[in-house]
């Protein structure tokens, strides 16, 4: 039974320095992305991504289309956790999970403007996580 706890307590540990490291990295990547964005932002025709005219007032709700995306920041993840996720649901549900988006950036910039986030406020701040501990790579916004 001890031996039960312990590794359970290891890959608690385990997913969680996940988190955290890719916390550090992202929080990275956005601070160049500002300083990219501060330097050398040019802004592009929104109109070539969308259906309808952007300028048209009496436009209505039902008349406009965006390209989405779902679980739109989901990462790949580790394979222990899709074998954790097997164990606890199905091993077609952890299979269904091996995918992940790319970047919101390089998303914006191929034409998608609808994103969907599974947020979650944990410590004063907002994550972005998939499915939380298992699919544990976030991304952070500091609130």
């Amino acid at each position: 039974m001890g031996a039960l706890l312990l590794i359970f307590i290891g890959l608690v540990t385990y997913f969680n320095l996940i988190r955290v490291l890719d916390i550090k990295k992202q929080a990275k990547h956005v601070e160049e992305l500002r300083l990219l964005y501060d330097d050398n932002y040019t802004a592009i025709d929104e109109q070539q991504f969308v259906n309808f005219d952007l300028k048209d007032n009496d436009l209505r709700l039902n008349e406009i289309q965006l390209l989405a995306t779902h679980n739109s920041y989901k990462k790949l993840g580790s394979t222990i956790a899709k074998f954790f996720i097997g164990l606890g649901d199905s091993f077609a549900e952890a299979n269904a999970l091996k995918y992940e988006s790319n970047s919101l950036s390089d998303q914006l910039n191929h034409g998608v403007r609808s994103f969907e986030l599974d947020l979650r406020y944990r410590k004063n701040d907002f994550e972005v996580i998939h499915v939380p501990l298992v699919d544990n790579s976030p991304v952070i916004s500091r609130s």
